[in-house]
């Protein structure tokens, strides 16, 4: 488990804010939501097997005329009849296993959705402190320029500078407060897109912890996530059911049986033919045997039908792996050139820290111009959000390659809290209730993380 190590108690952390997202995201509700209704798939596979029962019954009172409404005779019929099928050709088993296979591909698929959504809060987190960096470090530079101008004005009356110095301060502390004001706006977009992605105010957020383990190797990446991305374990699973719809499909060629029951009870009562009352009961047992000798090629049309759906689901399946190697690559050399990056941007921070100080210095011994300072103090600054970023974007690619890997599940993560989620909850319940009028199992039993949404209303 890549547990993400909990931050200071007084602000957010990450992962408080995963299972926020884990707990409370609509779209990965709703892909809860369409599993579920996938498994009730598999329920009505093995309820084509099952036997079948019903009762039924008829009352009528004849009239003797229109005049006088009076009774003429009463009728009572009623009867229960049963069914059972014993061979349908091998289509019930298909179908039951194929909609087990789907099932199984909507449960890998419903992992992949839920590591896409937890990298989107991961990366919605790390945008806030990243575009709150940016902020301050704008800020800091128009404080920074601000100086340089009050100093170019003293220094302009001592006749040190020119008035062309102070224009191309006043330029820069322009260009500064258009950085500042770009900043500012950033940082809306970013929080907003918190609240939307987490469903919490981004109000005091702690320092992201260190990153999990990634792959040393671009080999070991795309082997991870050949054996493990869900998405592409989905895709595998689909291309099995379509395997069991062309068997499905052949078994409407073959005979089917099956037996039943019936037992009616008749009661006939005659006010005036003179008949008397009848009572009778009756009950009876049957095989029935159906051998289909032509269909008029509807069947050969659905299993061709089934074999082109096994081919897009293979082909579907082959591309899956290759766009899953492709997004293993690309997020390995991704995750590689932001820690390069990082390196250098830390390195230009120093140098340019160095540079701006010796600079200022220079200038205070008339050996530099004001637009040395100004440069300097650019440089430092595009130097300052290019490490914000970097560390920013390295971060983000680490999880993206995690997630491609399928290492970015809540419960790899330690998002849920150990009580997460559970989608076999809901696919035993649909295959083992028998009853017409099972209900769903409730929210607590199949959990939602550790917050909890309220109880399903009957």
């Amino acid at each position: 488990m890549l547990l993400l190590t909990p931050a200071a108690a007084s602000a957010l952390t990450l992962q408080e804010a995963l299972a926020a997202a884990y707990a409370t995201n609509p779209s990965l509700d709703a892909q809860r939501a369409s599993l579920r209704a996938t498994d009730e798939d598999a329920a009505i596979a093995r309820g084509q097997g099952r036997p079948q029962l019903g009762v039924s019954t008829n009352y009528t009172y004849g009239l003797d005329g229109l005049r006088a409404l009076a009774g003429y005779n009463r009728a009572l019929l009623a009867g229960v009849q049963g069914q059972l099928p014993l061979f349908q050709g091998g289509r019930v088993r298909n179908a039951v296993r194929a909609a087990d296979k789907r099932s199984a591909a909507g449960r890998e698929a419903l992992r992949g959705i839920e590591g896409d959504t937890l990298v989107e809060a991961v990366t919605a987190y790390v945008d806030v402190l990243r575009d709150r960096a940016i902020l301050e470090l704008n800020r800091q530079n128009v404080a920074a320029l601000n100086q340089v101008y009050q100093s170019s004005q003293a220094r302009l009356k001592a006749g040190d500078v020119t008035r062309t110095d102070l224009a191309q301060t006043s330029a820069r502390i322009q260009q500064g407060g258009a950085g500042l004001a770009g900043a500012e706006s950033d940082i809306i977009a970013s929080e907003e897109s918190f609240r939307r992605v987490i469903g919490l105010d981004p109000v005091q957020l702690a320092p992201p912890p260190a990153l999990p383990p990634v792959p040393a190797t671009v080999a070991d990446a795309v082997a991870g996530a050949l054996a493990h991305n869900g998405a592409l374990a989905s895709y595998k699973a689909a291309a099995e059911a379509a395997q069991r719809d062309v068997s499905a499909a052949r078994g409407a060629r073959l005979p089917t049986l099956s037996v039943g029951g019936a037992s009616t009870f008749y009661s006939y009562r005659d006010r005036f033919a003179g008949i008397g009352n009848v009572d009778s009961n009756a009950s009876q047992v049957s095989a029935t045997l159906t051998l289909p000798l032509y269909q008029g090629g509807t069947v050969a049309a659905q299993v061709r039908q089934a074999q082109d759906r096994l081919d897009e689901a293979e082909a579907r399946r082959r591309g899956a792996e290759r766009q899953v190697d492709s997004a293993a690559r690309a997020a390995f050399a991704a995750f590689q050139a932001a820690q390069r990056t990082i390196t250098a941007y830390q390195q230009a921070v120093t140098d340019n820290e160095d540079a701006a100080k010796g600079v200022r210095i220079e200038a205070n011994g008339g050996e530099r111009q004001v637009l040395d300072i100004l440069n300097a103090e650019l440089e430092l600054l595009n130097s300052r959000i290019g490490l914000a970023r970097a560390q920013h974007d390295a971060y983000v690619a680490a999880f993206q390659l995690l997630n491609v890997m399928g290492l970015a599940d809540a419960h790899t993560l330690g998002a849920d809290n150990g009580h997460g989620y559970n989608p076999m909850v809901n696919f035993r319940h649909a295959t083992h209730a028998v009853s017409d009028f099972s209900g769903r199992p409730s929210r607590a039993r199949m959990g939602y993380g550790p917050l909890q949404p309220a109880a399903d209303q009957p």
